[in-house]
């Protein structure tokens, strides 16, 4: 059995990261568990493990899980976007998160535009 094999088999978040040995904040887990995985099978599908030996299938994952951890480490799943059903509904209705607004009650531009400029 190999590493991939022992993945299907999990259900709980925190069974992921025991399985691959990756350390995480609970408190980012108990807010975010949802998005992290969501986040994690993303990457997975982006950066697949065919023709990989088992080390390095599990040192692969053990990346993954903990870029898809940090992702959410102080930062809101919601403004992550990783579900389709809040990317529509933001899309939909013009919505923008609370957390991005400046005093004056304008969107405040994130590290992604300001590099932009």
């Amino acid at each position: 059995m190999g590493i991939l094999s022992d993945l299907h088999r999990l259900s709980a978040a925190e069974d992921f990261f025991r399985a691959l040995e990756v350390a995480y904040e609970p408190n980012v887990l108990r807010v975010a568990r949802l998005h992290i995985m969501r986040r994690f099978g993303q990457y997975l599908e982006r950066q697949p493990v065919e023709d990989m030996d088992e080390a390095s299938t599990r040192r692969h994952c053990q990346a993954l899980l903990r870029a898809a951890h940090d992702d959410f480490a102080g930062r809101s799943p919601l403004r992550e976007n990783v579900f389709s059903v809040l990317q529509a509904a933001r899309a939909a209705r013009g919505l923008v998160p609370a957390d991005t607004l400046n005093r004056q009650g304008r969107e405040e531009p994130t590290r992604e535009r300001s590099s932009l400029k």
